[in-house]
């Protein structure tokens, strides 16, 4: 039979060591997020991190199988904060809502263009980075449909608009805004690209402007 006594001291042990583990990863994961933007990722290695995290050099190894998992890590934390941010917040509108989306993103990684940049010119490349993606896209992708259907169920929307097709010129506008803001001035605001942008896709779904322009055609 298990002596309560000693259960109860084996318990704020193993919590200290979990503790201990997940502050070395994240020593870890930051040295790599300030030195990537320094010095490249391609030019940053493993012992420089470790150095940066003053850890031993075979400690990274027990937290990131590659380099390429920080970046996914950093990948997926940034898409996570931004679909929580979505996830508990209430929006009167489709459009408030998408709006909502593309500032919350803007917000989230203003500030960090370059790490930004690297994830853009890995991703592609990285089975690993693509899957995660298309992971968290589904997730977003869930999200916005419902945000489509209670516009176009409101009377906001047109009736006839086509999610299927609507929702990936949503989703290509996030994306191609912020590809052409990473490779893009200093000066640039992403979040001030993506309203201008947003703006001019919901006109052509929205139930009144599309009503008008379809009498001016007519």
């Amino acid at each position: 039979m298990n002596d309560p006594g000693q259960v109860s001291r084996r318990t704020p042990s193993g919590s200290r060591r979990e503790r201990k583990k997940e502050q070395v990863r994240r020593q870890l994961y930051r040295a790599a997020l300030q030195l990537f933007p320094e010095r490249g990722y391609d030019g940053t290695s493993v012992q420089e991190i470790c150095g940066r995290a003053d850890v031993a050099k075979g400690t990274f190894f027990n937290h990131f199988p590659s380099k390429e998992h920080v970046l996914l890590a950093y990948h997926d934390e940034i898409k996570l904060d931004v679909l929580r941010a979505l996830e508990e917040g209430s929006f009167g509108s489709a459009a408030q809502a998408v709006a909502a989306c593309f500032a919350a993103w803007a917000r989230r990684i203003a500030g960090e263009r370059e790490m930004a940049r690297i994830v853009v010119r890995h991703m592609f490349a990285s089975d690993l980075l693509l899957d995660a993606d298309w992971r968290l896209d589904e997730r977003l992708h869930r999200w916005l449909t419902a945000r489509v259907e209670e516009g176009i169920e409101s009377g906001e929307l047109r009736r006839d608009l086509e999610i299927g097709i609507f929702l990936p010129l949503v989703g290509g506008v996030l994306s191609s805004t912020t590809l052409e803001w990473v490779q893009g001035g200093a000066e640039e605001d992403l979040e001030e690209l993506l309203e201008i942008r947003r703006r001019f896709l919901f006109r052509a779904a929205h139930a009144t402007t599309s009503a008008a322009y379809e009498r001016a055609a007519g």
